[in-house]
């Protein structure tokens, strides 16, 4: 929560919560409303999918691939990125819990914007 500290303090406010409500949740409470931000839930089903995957070879740019898919896949309805982080998105579950169309074919690319348009 250190790295959305600003944030979750500025829609406390707006929301009138205090951090002894927050502290009363728990961590099961907190943990959920943590996974309830779109970008965290893809974020850690990433993390967890790549952690429990015991062929996973860690490269010193995957925390920041995550970081920024996440936020993507969150928030964006499709989303075109390498088949590595195509796969994991899949695999994970974090694409079809955001409802997001992930690929890594640029050129499917229209064709996916077209039919999210249209479903839209």
């Amino acid at each position: 929560m250190i790295d959305i500290k600003d944030e979750l303090s500025a829609a406390q406010v707006r929301a009138n919560v205090t951090n002894d409500e927050i502290t009363a949740l728990g961590v099961d409470g907190v943990t959920d409303l943590l996974l309830d931000l779109p970008s965290r839930a893809a974020g850690h089903r990433m993390m967890w999918w790549q952690h429990d995957n015991p062929q996973t070879e860690w490269k010193p740019n995957d925390l920041n691939d995550i970081a920024y898919l996440s936020v993507a896949v969150g928030y964006c309805d499709v989303v075109v990125t390498e088949r590595k982080w195509t796969h994991i998105l899949k695999a994970s579950g974090a694409a079809e819990h955001a409802g997001t169309i992930v690929t890594s074919k640029l050129d499917d690319l229209t064709e996916l914007l077209v039919s999210a348009s249209l479903a839209a």
